[in-house]
């Protein structure tokens, strides 16, 4: 077969799906993060700390999807085949 899957590449283990906990951690994160930063903070949380909390949200978004790449093994996309004629 000319195109290795990713199953193929990993010892036969088949590729699993990022699960939606995955995806709701960073959502949690950053609500969890500007509820604290107005509670500290009130008005002025504008001012500095509710960027703070979405630059450090984007970084715990872009650890999940490192150890995604890591870790779950996601399947790459197969190729597009253009049929013979």
């Amino acid at each position: 077969m000319a195109h290795e899957t990713t199953a193929n590449r990993h010892q036969g283990r088949p590729a699993r799906v990022p699960s939606l906990v995955h995806a709701l951690i960073p959502v949690f994160t950053l609500i969890a993060l500007l509820a604290a930063a107005y509670c500290l903070f009130s008005d002025l949380a504008s001012q500095g700390p509710n960027q703070v909390a979405l630059l450090f949200c984007g970084l715990v978004a872009a650890g999940i999807a490192l150890l995604g790449l890591r870790m779950l093994r996601v399947s790459a996309p197969k190729p597009a085949t253009v049929p013979d004629r």
